[in-house]
């Protein structure tokens, strides 16, 4: 029974470090990236900030999806 805890919870671990490696984290830079780009160079993108606030946004409906699960 110990063995079998043991593997559940490494599978949940590891579950858990993809989804915030492939989904809040890919959010969060690219809305870094927006920003950075925004900041250096406004007339560039002038739809930089906007897409940054929806990868924002994307990021913390992902928190609370995650919230959600794990509790």
């Amino acid at each position: 029974l110990a063995v079998e805890l043991n593997r559940t919870e490494q599978a949940v671990r590891k579950q858990l470090a993809h989804t915030l490696h492939d989904g809040l984290q890919q959010l969060l830079v690219a809305a870094k990236l927006r920003v950075e780009t925004a900041v250096r160079n406004p007339e560039l993108d002038p739809q930089s900030l906007p897409k940054a606030i929806r990868l924002i946004s994307d990021a913390i409906e992902a928190c609370r999806s995650l919230t959600v699960e794990l509790s």
